[in-house]
């Protein structure tokens, strides 16, 4: 069985096009691209709620400009996939970066 966990050859399995180069970290001039370009601006990375798995334990999806990179079961996992993507770790706590869902990044359970 496939695994969405960061860290796992097969985390990135099931995505294409620019998501899977953003998230493998493969696409260039990431800065300007992800700059807001206008006020309506939605957030790159979406953490949605906590889901729970019988076999993994709880976890948050996380989809970067909309498409689904994988399973964050921490923050460091959301940090990761932020990473991969090209993206700044230390702005993970702006929310015009990320858009938390259902609860802010200390909820894991």
């Amino acid at each position: 069985m496939a695994s969405d966990r960061v860290g796992h050859p097969s985390s990135l399995a099931g995505v294409r096009g620019d998501a899977a180069r953003i998230a493998l970290g493969q696409l260039g001039g990431m800065s300007d691209e992800l700059s807001p370009a206008e006020p309506d601006h939605h957030a790159h990375v979406v953490v949605h709620p906590v889901q729970t798995d019988a076999m993994t334990g709880p976890y948050r999806r996380v989809d970067i400009l909309g498409e689904h990179v994988g399973k964050a079961y921490s923050l460091k996992d959301v940090a990761e996939f932020c990473r991969r993507a090209g993206l700044d770790v230390d702005a993970i706590d702006d929310l015009g970066l990320v858009e938390w869902q259902g609860a802010g990044p200390d909820v894991w359970g």
